[in-house]
């Protein structure tokens, strides 16, 4: 099941209906519920075993942590839990980059050589997820948030259809709460929703899809073309790229924001950018906040002098 599919029209249909006729108590469950199908109708039973492993995983391993008396016992259990968690990730999306990398050094050095590529299916996913079980995990080590008592409402938080996919990567604290609230339909949630939606498949299907058979077309056969050609194309594909990304974090940011749903957001006009770095804190921003906030900044980020800087 895709965002930009019939199916998945209907499935949110049948999920409002469900959650506005059900008692307002019963909303997690039907997202929920909703949310674990989605996962196995689109990527497959091994998708959803694995997405309940790192769940459980994570819930019980920062209880465990929450509860540990001894900084030493927290910390043991906090790597433990990251250890597999990150595992998990490099064994399924990243299991080629050494062969990729050998094959970089060879072509360096002027030598030719055949990576041996293992094919390996990722569940789906599982980079968003595994990201965001990562920095509810790390908040609970550093105690700057409270373990989430009830199973179900994590369970939400880390496979609700809006975000699992290409994100955004929400932090607990920001939307793990709201899905946790009980349900209800609001007139203004539905109207906002479905003009951000409309947005979204606008950008996606009007503007992205068109752009691509441009490029396609350009990039098949390049060296039949003018250079002026080659840079509408470049150009095209920047903007196609843009339109794709951005037209799918608003469809799955209207269809949240009518089950009365807030997602972060993850692209604020880019190309209006006046640097490179402000480029990359308006693009895909829930990514780059992950990064400085659990990784750059607890190396050091920039308080340790220019070379740690530069490392980190």
């Amino acid at each position: 099941m895709e965002y930009i599919s019939y199916s998945f029209i209907l499935f949110v249909v049948a999920g409002l209906v469900l959650y506005a006729l059900l008692p307002k108590l019963y909303g997690r469950y039907v997202l929920l519920l909703g949310s674990l199908l989605f996962v196995w109708l689109s990527g497959g039973a091994l998708s959803l075993v694995f997405l309940c492993e790192a769940i459980a995983i994570s819930f019980f391993g920062a209880w465990l942590i929450e509860k540990a008396v001894s900084p030493g016992v927290r910390r043991v259990l906090f790597i433990t839990v990251l250890m597999f968690l990150l595992f998990s990730l490099f064994y399924f999306k990243y299991q080629n980059f050494p062969e990729y990398t050998k094959q970089l050094i060879y072509y360096l050095r002027g030598m030719e050589y055949e990576p041996e590529l293992v094919e390996r299916e990722a569940p789906l996913g599982i980079s968003f997820y595994t990201l965001m079980l990562i920095s509810y995990v790390a908040d609970v080590y550093r105690r700057a948030c409270r373990p989430e008592a009830s199973l179900a409402g994590f369970a939400l938080y880390g496979s609700y259809f809006g975000h699992i996919v290409q994100g955004p990567m929400d932090a607990y604290e920001d939307v793990g709460k709201q899905l946790s609230k009980e349900g209800g339909i609001r007139y203004q949630d539905l109207c906002d929703g479905a003009l951000l939606l409309s947005i979204g498949l606008f950008k996606k299907l009007v503007i992205s899809e068109r752009l691509n058979i441009f490029v396609n077309s350009v990039f098949a056969d390049q060296y039949s073309w003018h250079w002026t050609i080659l840079l509408l194309g470049a150009a095209a594909f920047s903007l196609q790229l843009y339109t794709d990304f951005s037209g799918c974090m608003d469809i799955v940011s209207g269809v949240s924001r009518m089950f009365g749903i807030r997602l972060s957001l993850n692209f604020r006009q880019p190309f209006f950018s006046q640097s490179i770095s402000e480029f990359w804190r308006r693009w895909h921003i829930t990514l780059g906040a992950f990064f400085r906030k659990y990784i750059y900044i607890p190396l050091g980020g920039n308080r340790k002098g220019s070379l740690r800087k530069l490392l980190n």
